[in-house]
């Protein structure tokens, strides 16, 4: 386990740890003769005990004023699951009324839903290893892939919908980039939450298409529809070959030729069925690299330094002051 300090220089101070060991100062005890001290070896044990208790303290004192701690670093650990990333829509259309909303009294916005339900998955998969991404205008990177439930639940609680455009190519982008120097094992997949607006950019499909072949991607699109809005596999009553705004992004995403599985929630039943489908394709033990936080442990050596002082405390009241001959 490699350690460092804060205030390295302070180090030079551990050179005072050995001062008990050549402390000889000792406390003069009046005896009528030397010759009748008998030889005392538990007495002799406990001298050295209690130098090398102070040299601890000492050694303590200084490690936690120079701020001992473990660096940030990545660590290797193992999930069962799938490796995904919740990618969501951040665009204000986010706002607008839920379908599933409509006759049921209770008015939510779609982003809303997709908050709750969200959290209802993660909930599902206590071991599943997850990223979360965002889009609007452009992409944001909100949590690296982590297997930890209370940062992925914070993820999804900030999302909002509060950026202007839709661009579905940079979130895509974005989503396939937390694949990147990853080990290939298990299954992976993309959990889009979009209402259909926006579009993929001609200039960046074949880009794409590249990537999600590269890493082996599935994707599973979360269709949340406002009321009366048509579905992505609804084509336009008046023109047979004309799809709805999201029929046009499924097609242009299924144009993509990567593994895509669309879910039309028109209520928030059919969004939960969709997720169960998803957590049973996706259960596959993974490999997966966390980055783990700088630990400090200036704290531990305080308290270290606290308890050996309490028990040189101890010793001390222990000390024999006066010789007592038991005979007299």
């Amino acid at each position: 386990m490699m350690l460092t300090v804060h205030i390295p220089w302070m180090l030079v101070l551990l050179a005072l740890a050995l001062l008990p060991f050549f402390w000889q100062k000792a406390r003069a005890i009046s005896f009528s003769s030397l010759a009748a001290i008998p030889r005392d070896r538990t007495s002799t044990a406990l001298t050295y005990f209690v130098r090398a208790v102070a040299a601890l303290t000492i050694a303590s004192l200084v490690l936690g004023m120079a701020g001992l701690s473990r660096p940030e670093r990545d660590v290797w650990r193992t999930g069962s699951g799938a490796q995904c990333i919740l990618l969501f829509d951040e665009s204000d259309s986010m706002n607008e009324l839920f379908a599933g909303s409509a006759g049921t009294g209770k008015m939510e916005s779609k982003m809303t839903v997709t908050r709750r339900l969200a959290l209802e998955y993660i909930n599902s998969r206590s071991h599943d290893v997850l990223g979360v991404a965002a889009f609007g205008s452009s992409a944001v990177f909100v949590l690296p892939f982590t297997e930890r439930k209370e940062a992925i639940e914070a993820a999804i609680k900030v999302q909002t919908a509060s950026m202007f455009g839709t661009s579905i190519d940079d979130g895509l982008f974005m989503a396939l980039s937390f694949f990147e120097n990853e080990p290939m094992v298990g299954s992976r997949c993309i959990i889009f939450f979009s209402d259909g607006g926006g579009a993929i950019r001609d200039q960046f499909r074949d880009k794409i298409k590249e990537l999600f072949e590269r890493y082996r991607v599935k994707l599973y699109w979360i269709f949340i529809r406002q009321p009366e809005e048509r579905g992505p596999f609804v084509p336009n009553p008046s023109d047979s070959k004309t799809f709805s705004v999201a029929g046009i992004i499924y097609q242009s995403l299924a144009g993509l030729g990567v593994e895509l599985k669309a879910y039309d929630a028109e209520k928030p039943n059919a969004l939960k069925d969709a997720l169960a489908d998803i957590d049973k394709l996706e259960k596959q033990p993974i490999p997966y690299r966390e980055r783990v936080p700088r630990q400090d442990y200036s704290g531990l050596c305080y308290s270290l330094a606290l308890i050996l002082t309490l028990i040189l405390i101890a010793l001390k009241l222990m000390e024999v002051r006066q010789w007592r001959n038991r005979e007299g």
